[in-house]
């Protein structure tokens, strides 16, 4: 089996993982809530935002960080949000295993 085939192999034990299944309806789930969505799309925004700031060496706004603390806060009220929220972590958390794993068998990191 040659390398892009077993990446395709890793690629769908990803999409069939529990971590995954669950993200997936908890987004889709989420994603009927227009209201919701123009939340989560604003918070998103700011986050990347401020993660573009943080790589590039700018100065973090401290007000801009209290906002989206605020919004993450309030969006974290909703039980829907919430269970997304930590779905959203915990797919993210099995992909940075994923990378750890490949990165220490072949000792780049």
């Amino acid at each position: 089996m040659n390398v892009l085939d077993q990446a395709k192999a890793l690629a769908e034990s990803i999409k069939t993982s529990e971590e995954f299944s669950n993200y997936k309806s908890l987004k889709e789930a989420l994603y009927k809530n227009e209201e919701i969505v123009g939340s989560l799309s604003l918070f998103e925004a700011k986050q990347a935002n401020l993660q573009r700031m943080q790589m590039l060496g700018e100065q973090l706004n401290e007000d801009e960080i209290k906002d989206a603390q605020e919004l993450f806060d309030e969006l974290n009220q909703n039980e829907d949000v919430k269970a997304y929220f930590e779905a959203e972590f915990k797919l993210n958390q099995m992909m940075a295993e994923v990378s750890k794993v490949l990165g220490d068998a072949m000792n780049i990191r």
